[in-house]
């Protein structure tokens, strides 16, 4: 994989580590492959998420559009599955989610961003609905059903499309445990 900050890393005059808002999609699964689409609103592709599985871990890589240049690798980095961590391909932070220890994807969650930024996510009844609040409380976007609506610039595409990934790795971890 090249650098992460390339030039080619943006497609359609969108580039993945800008701030940005309006819709963000993760599609379902490409046949046949672990890719999946991350597409604006409007249907443009902007990237993809490919999730991988070693050994009991599922990580994932956000990358763009040509699937040639990594715009961040994801993984857990607790045994319960409650947090996650996401960095670009020089280790630096793109997104962190810390998920509360009984509660998992239920509770709020803290989202740690470069420069020690914090957002929460609060559950919102389904386990594929939440909402991404301010330090204030202010709303500022919804996911539901892995699609984004971002009200705020407050995460750039690449940010919510790892965002996305880890809150659903985290209801499958969940899901898993509770059936065990």
């Amino acid at each position: 994989m090249t650098a992460a900050r390339s030039p080619a890393a943006h497609s359609g005059g969108m580039h993945p580590y800008a701030p940005f808002h309006g819709g963000l999609v993760l599609a379902e699964r490409l046949p046949g492959t672990a890719a999946y689409p991350v597409q604006l609103g409007d249907g443009r592709l902007v990237g993809y998420v490919r999730t991988e599985t070693k050994l009991f871990t599922r990580n994932f890589h956000v990358v763009d559009p040509s699937q040639r240049i990594q715009l961040g690798y994801g993984s857990r980095y607790d045994t319960r599955g409650w947090g996650y961590r996401t960095v670009t391909a020089r280790n630096e932070l793109l997104v962190g989610l810390e998920m509360p220890v009984f509660r998992g994807p239920r509770g709020q969650s803290r989202v740690h961003l470069p420069g020690g930024r914090v957002l929460y996510t609060n559950h919102l009844g389904s386990l594929r609905t939440f909402e991404l609040v301010d330090a204030l409380g202010a709303v500022q976007g919804r996911l539901d059903g892995w699609a984004w609506h971002l009200y705020a610039p407050v995460l750039s595409i690449a940010q919510a499309a790892a965002l996305a990934q880890s809150l659903k790795q985290a209801v499958q971890a969940q899901r898993r445990s509770t059936y065990s």
